[in-house]
């Protein structure tokens, strides 16, 4: 493997019939497969997420091991709410709150929440991360900015985006 190249395993899906233990089982292989960083999806509804988010710590021991991913579905007072919540679990990373050129709510959130947060794999222009960048409220120093240059306007524009947040 190249040391260079960090990976985490994404899952934690919502599924009929699955319940914390399986989502724990998901995790806890991921785990197992070598993976420190383990994400999961968010967003149906806090309590419920509140209890998925401490059964997967079960298995991965801290927050600094998980992040969560909200893929832009909520709301400014519902982006703010989880915020709050997910203050004290010191998660590695709180992804997309909410709607990604919502660069305003971005920016609040991330003035709410004091732990890293990452966007940007659904902007697809130099442009967007220009944007994001100067009005998103994002942190060089704990954020990170995904953007995929498989969904990026062509091969160009995606070096015209890593020009950007150079």
């Amino acid at each position: 493997p190249d040391e260079k190249v960090w990976v985490y395993a994404a899952g934690g899906y919502y599924y009929p019939g699955k319940d914390l233990g399986a989502l724990q089982a998901e995790m806890r292989g991921y785990w197992e497969m070598g993976y420190r960083v383990v994400k999961m999806k968010i967003g149906n509804g806090l309590e419920e997420d509140l209890a998925r988010i401490e059964a997967v710590l079960e298995v991965v021991g801290s927050g600094e091991h998980l992040a969560v991913d909200a893929n832009g579905r909520f709301d400014r007072e519902t982006a703010l709410k989880y915020a709050e919540a997910l203050k004290p679990y010191k998660l590695f990373w709180y992804e997309e709150a909410g709607d990604p050129l919502d660069y305003a709510l971005q920016a609040e959130v991330s003035k709410a929440y004091p732990y890293a947060m990452a966007t940007g794999e659904n902007l697809f222009s130099h442009q967007d991360a220009r944007n994001l960048l100067r009005y998103g409220g994002m942190h060089k120093e704990r954020d990170y900015v995904q953007f995929d240059c498989a969904l990026s306007y062509g091969l160009v524009e995606y070096l015209r985006t890593l020009r950007v947040m150079k």
